[in-house]
């Protein structure tokens, strides 16, 4: 095998650049493709371990699980490389760039950011049945742009009849996920699988430190699923995206992105840049409003006091929401009775707006609801707190309000859909993968059911790699290098197998592969019929018939291949027969002859010979079916009708096949004419005879003298049951006696 190092050409097409990583099992190089012209990175098994079959078995089966993976948090898995030349190797996207502990001790709400991603990696993961089971810093990059890729999956589990139904394995992930969390909030991972509350609260809040607490639980069983997991960490603020710091940021169309493949009944909540802090970090900018309405007016407070407010909670200002009609507040105002039938009344909207919510939330809202949906929620709060204050008419107000911008949303639900599947299909036909994976995760949100919208989804999230895979196969195409760019195209529908451009293209280059192919066989198929190979000759140009079925190449190069085959068939036949009927191999004779009247009916040698060859053959299989079925020579007919064909043979020239078998049934024959003593034993009683042979009545000994062959006895006695008894006469058996006995009574 071959050392690895700076400058090797791997397998002719693979420049080594730099090694990326070493470990005790492989090592990870940087590479250049020479055929394909881009940066690969290159995975040897250690030269140590290639010679152990189970570590190869293994090693191949992490590159057969890796590379049906296709994510676009997943790094991609090309080809498998296995020659006695070089250790085994697999190909994979080179992702230039550090791993995700540089975000270490960041602000959570964008620190989080990129393990949306990486949860939604692993739920696609989990759903092929494969379970990564080394989730560590180092085996989740960012690249240039931030994205987080999921790489190794080297030590991972592979159970494809299980799609996520294993918790036990599953969750295993979880609380490797939960113990980088801590690590990258706090800086360090907890210590003997417990969390430093302190820490971890101040660099996030409260919630996130029990959501860690659940992920590193030590019963798998309480562990949270990654739909959870991800709902939750929506539910805090944070929004699914690549990661931001001094060298990273996010693009717009980047932020857009958002958890899918979860399932769709999981509640998920609104806007999170607007919602409400935990109330024991104190009091709520919307609760602190509405108090203060009872004494400041209204404008006063939206347009001095609420923003800097904000400002000071959120850290990220945000469109507020829809300024509550005065007469709410005037109403409120009057009504201050607050009876048993208001609070009924306030429990009755409440039933309502929780259902129609709860559908609402199950159809994506937060995603496209926009004012109206911050609306409905904070009437829908400000109800709840006036209800816990026992101000119920308040609360019935509130609810009602929330009501009707929840009744508002329902109504326009279809029209979203309409508005966000147009933008959807243009942005995926202007190849602008960014927005058709956003409008996209809008439609399966609000259709979740709908396999051909799922379907859509999934393809504008490879739409990018798939647009470079064409891209270059395009190049590679126009340079001839036709396996290279069939190679390219085919990945781009390994991604997406309904994308046009590349069907398209795939068909064109398949086309020029075909005729490049064509002339290729035909070239060689006149250089095999030059030189007298015409087996090769005629596959070669069958096979650029089955390219080109119409062509009229090969339909003069095969006739031409028929005559010169036919005249070097013809010449060498006569010798060959010559050859065969010497050695009396009659059989072989007779097909050759067949094969020769084939090529041309009219030979009158050929058709003679055949005669004669057909008249010796039958009569060598009838001597020799004499010889190997002997023992029917103890039938008088089939004696004779031996006797007479050795008499006829007898007469032939004597070669050495015909002189053996001869010989051999003479001697049979003599054999099959000589009587053996028989000694037949019954009980008096029962009634022998011997089939062909004759009856002997009743007796208890008997010395017959029957010629070799085999006989049947039967035995016949009132009362009893019949016996048949088979036996064989020949001269090398022993001569034990043989019993006919009736003994068995009916």
């Amino acid at each position: 095998m071959n050392n690895l190092h700076e400058g090797s050409l791997i397998c002719n097409r693979y420049l080594l650049i730099r090694l990326l990583d070493q470990g005790g099992m492989a090592s990870v190089w940087l590479a250049r493709d020479t055929k394909l012209n881009s940066d690969v990175a290159l995975k040897f098994l250690s030269e140590k371990l290639s010679e152990d079959i189970s570590a190869v078995n293994n090693f191949r089966a992490e590159w057969e699980i890796s590379s049906k993976l296709i994510h676009p948090n997943i790094v991609k898995v090309f080809e498998y490389f296995a020659n006695e030349n070089s250790q085994p190797f697999f190909s994979m996207e080179y992702i230039e760039g550090n791993s995700i502990s540089v975000l270490s001790e960041g602000n959570f709400l964008k620190t989080l950011k990129p393990f949306l991603l990486v949860i939604d990696a692993l739920d696609y993961a989990h759903n092929q049945g494969v379970y990564h089971g080394d989730l560590k810093s180092n085996n989740i990059l960012l690249n240039k742009r931030g994205k987080p890729v999921l790489i190794d999956f080297g030590i991972s589990f592979y159970q494809p009849n299980k799609k996520n139904e294993d918790g036990s394995i599953s969750s295993s992930d979880i609380f490797s996920l939960g113990i980088l969390i801590h690590e990258i909030l706090v800086g360090v991972p907890p210590k003997n699988n417990k969390i430093i509350d302190d820490s971890v609260e101040k660099k996030s809040s409260r919630k996130i430190k029990l959501l860690i607490k659940e992920m590193i639980n030590p019963n798998d069983e309480k562990r949270p699923s990654l739909k959870k997991l991800a709902s939750s960490l929506v539910e805090e603020g944070i929004s699914p995206g690549n990661a931001v710091s001094s060298s990273l940021s996010d693009s717009e169309d980047e932020k857009k992105l958002v958890v899918r493949n979860f399932n769709k009944n999981t509640d998920r909540l609104g806007n999170q840049d607007n919602r409400i802090k935990n109330p024991d970090e104190g009091i709520s900018p919307q609760v602190f409003w509405v108090s203060l309405s009872l004494i400041l007016t209204f404008c006063f407070f939206v347009f001095f006091i609420l923003p800097d407010k904000v400002e000071k909670e959120f850290e990220a200002p945000q469109q507020q929401f829809s300024e509550i009609d005065q007469s709410l507040i005037d109403e409120n105002k009057d009504n201050t009775e607050n009876t048993d039938e208001q609070k009924k009344m306030a429990e009755e909207m409440l039933d309502k707006i929780l259902i129609e919510l709860n559908n609402l939330k199950n159809q994506g809202v937060s995603k496209w609801g926009g004012v109206d949906f911050r609306n409905a929620e904070e009437n829908y709060k400000l109800g709840d707190q006036e209800y816990l204050n026992f101000n119920y008419a308040k609360a019935l107000n509130y609810y009602r309000e929330a009501f009707k911008n929840i009744d508002k949303l329902s109504k326009t639900v279809d029209d979203q859909l309409s508005i966000n599947l147009k933008s959807a299909e243009k942005a995926y036909k202007d190849n602008n993968f960014n927005d058709a994976i956003y409008f996209f995760d809008i439609v399966v949100s609000i259709k979740p059911d709908n396999p051909e919208y799922q379907s859509f989804y999934e393809r504008a999230l490879v739409l990018e790699d798939v647009l470079d895979l064409y891209s270059t196969a395009i190049k590679k195409n126009n340079q001839k290098e036709f396996k290279d760019a069939k190679e390219l195209i085919l990945r781009s529908l390994a991604l997406d197998p309904k994308y046009g451009p590349s069907i398209d293209l795939l068909s064109e280059i398949e086309r020029n592969i075909l005729r490049k192919n064509f002339e290729f066989r035909m070239t060689e198929g006149f250089e095999a019929l030059s030189s007298f190979d015409f087996v090769s000759a005629r596959v070669l140009f069958l096979e650029a018939k089955k390219l080109y079925p119409e062509s009229q190449e090969v339909v003069d190069a095969i006739l031409q291949l028929d005559q010169a085959e036919k005249d070097r068939f013809i010449s060498n036949m006569e010798k060959d027969l010559i050859i065969l009927e010497d050695g009396e191999q009659w059989e072989n004779a007779v097909e050759l002859y067949k094969e020769v009247l084939a090529a041309d009916p009219d030979l009158q040698f050929a058709r003679e010979g055949l005669d004669r060859a057909l008249f010796r053959s039958d009569i060598s299989s009838k001597l020799d079916n004499y010889i190997e079925n002997y023992n029917s020579l103890n039938d008088i007919d089939i004696l004779q009708e031996a006797t007479n064909l050795l008499i006829k043979v007898s007469a032939f020239e004597r070669k050495p096949r015909l002189e053996e078998q001869i010989s051999e049934l003479s001697r049979l024959l003599k054999r099959a004419s000589t009587p053996i003593d028989v000694q037949l034993v019954s009980d008096n009683l029962t009634n022998v005879r011997i089939l062909k042979i004759g009856s002997f009545s009743y007796f208890s000994k008997e010395i017959i003298k029957l010629r070799p062959g085999n006989y049947t006895a039967i035995g016949i006695r009132n009362g009893y049951r019949d016996v048949r008894i088979d036996f064989t006469v020949a001269p090398e058996n022993d001569a034990e006696p043989i019993r006919i006995v009736c003994e068995e009574m009916i």
